[in-house]
């Protein structure tokens, strides 16, 4: 926990230690960081070039932060024998961010070097129909998934990737039931370890430790800036799209799910535990606020209101308040049963959201959601917004002006053409966000009624698709 703070209080202390550099990387990559790991990397390349593993992990970590130009060009600047071992990985990266950055043809070039063997065969498919969900050729992606998954020892990692492709396909086709199968098989995959009993008390220690009076009384930062807004939902909700949104106007900017916060409510816990009386001072805040102010540069975003939208948030905005007095919070929800049921048929990283693969447990993760930005609603000593996303889809106009007059930004029309915008969106939802909006995402539940019971038994009356 206290990872951060003891090493900036080392690299103060031993400037010129190489071991700084290593250090440095290590930290970066257990703090998935992957601007930090750029540069960490860089630093560590200038000591030791001839390192081929360091080039590819650069290259990914381009592809983390979304700069997918400077990763095609860390890759293509590889000089890798043909018999090397890394080869086929570098070709699998190089395809990723092709793919992501919509050079398809490129991309076909660059796949088609990559079956060696009968493992990389199936990695150039499931490659080849990303391609083909993305260009719209369902029918095909459709068949060549089909395909992959009757392959007899089919590793879990590639199996949990085709099994999700495979459910957006059927789901884009109508066929419902192949699709929610699809999901299930996915979701199989890994065990489930996910305790809602202990999530449930988590959630009632944060509001207990975060009442209104602790809110109020507790020492807040002195450095007061207006730029940070934090988008808080959950997965799956529009947080994507209302980022894109507000990025979309000229002064406003997004940094997509940077994890600071939760490094720097992590930092704050251990220096409370050095404190006399358990209490941060206000220069263990302004500093760790600093860091928070400097980050948007750090990662090449200058506008006057930049957004985080990590998952998570909800957890740490009592600490974010004190942190970051001059920001806003803006909450976006969207009908239950659409959410659930699309984070179901998503693949989402287990370890840090291990309620993400059965339903039961995804309602209970949403009822602590929601009890948790209720409670941040009523004690919040910094504004807050809330939107719906169906709201938002009907009647963008007047949604677009409540949350741009929240922020303080004048209306601009750029905003209503978000799908324009050419910045690179890594969650599931970057083909949605590079499209004007439209409701086929609103009331999907209705085609699965019959496959998620205990999502409809936990909301019943709800009436947000109509």
């Amino acid at each position: 926990m206290a990872a951060d703070v003891l090493f900036a209080a080392y690299e103060r202390l031993h400037p010129d230690d190489p071991k700084v550099i290593f250090l440095r990387l290590r930290l970066a990559q257990l703090r998935e960081d992957p601007v930090r790991l750029i540069d960490a990397i860089s630093d560590q390349l200038a000591l030791t070039p001839a390192r081929p593993d360091l080039r590819l992990a650069r290259a990914r970590a381009c592809f983390t932060s979304g700069r997918l130009d400077d990763g095609i060009k860390s890759i293509r600047e590889m000089r890798l024998p043909p018999d090397h071992p890394q080869r086929w990985q570098v070709a699998l990266w190089h395809s990723k961010l092709l793919v992501r950055a919509y050079r398809f043809a490129e991309a076909r070039e660059v796949i088609a070097t990559l079956s060696t063997d009968p493992i990389t065969a199936v990695i150039a498919d499931l490659q080849s129909t990303e391609i083909l969900l993305l260009e719209g050729d369902t029918e095909a992606a459709r068949h060549r998934l089909d395909r992959i998954l009757e392959r007899e020892g089919l590793p879990p990692r590639l199996e949990f990737e085709a099994a999700f492709h495979l459910a957006r396909a059927c789901d884009r086709l109508g066929d419902f039931d192949a699709a929610f199968d699809a999901a299930a098989r996915g979701n199989a995959i890994h065990p489930h370890d996910f305790d809602a009993d202990a999530w449930d008390r988590s959630a009632d220690e944060i509001i207990e430790r975060w009442d209104r009076e602790a809110l109020a009384s507790e020492p807040r930062s002195t450095v007061v800036n207006e730029t940070p807004v934090f988008v808080v939902g959950l997965p799956r909700s529009g947080t994507s799209l209302l980022e894109q949104i507000i990025a979309s106007h000229p002064r406003g900017g997004g940094v997509g799910e940077r994890q600071d916060p939760f490094i720097l409510s992590e930092n704050l816990e251990f220096l409370e535990q050095q404190r006399p009386g358990g209490l941060p001072t206000l220069e263990d805040l302004d500093h760790q606020a600093a860091l928070y102010q400097t980050m948007p540069e750090r990662v090449g975003v200058r506008r006057d209101r930049i957004v985080n939208k990590a998952l998570g948030l909800e957890r740490v905005l009592g600490r974010m308040a004190g942190l970051l007095p001059g920001a806003r919070v803006i909450r976006i929800d969207r009908d239950p049963r659409d959410t659930i049921l699309s984070i179901h048929q998503h693949s989402l990283n287990l370890k840090k959201y291990p309620w993400s693969s059965r339903l039961t447990d995804l309602v209970r993760a949403h009822a602590t959601f929601s009890r948790l930005m209720d409670h941040w609603e009523s004690t919040l000593p910094i504004p807050m917004l809330s939107v719906r996303y169906e709201a938002l889809i009907d009647d963008p106009e007047t949604q677009i002006n409540r949350i741009t007059t929240f922020l303080g930004l004048e209306s601009d029309a750029a905003c209503l053409r978000f799908h324009e915008q050419k910045r690179a969106v890594l969650t599931p939802s970057h083909d949605q966000v590079n499209r004007p909006l439209n409701r086929k995402g609103i009331g999907r539940w209705r085609s699965y009624q019959a496959r998620i019971e205990p999502v409809l038994k936990a909301y019943p009356n709800e009436d947000h698709d109509q």
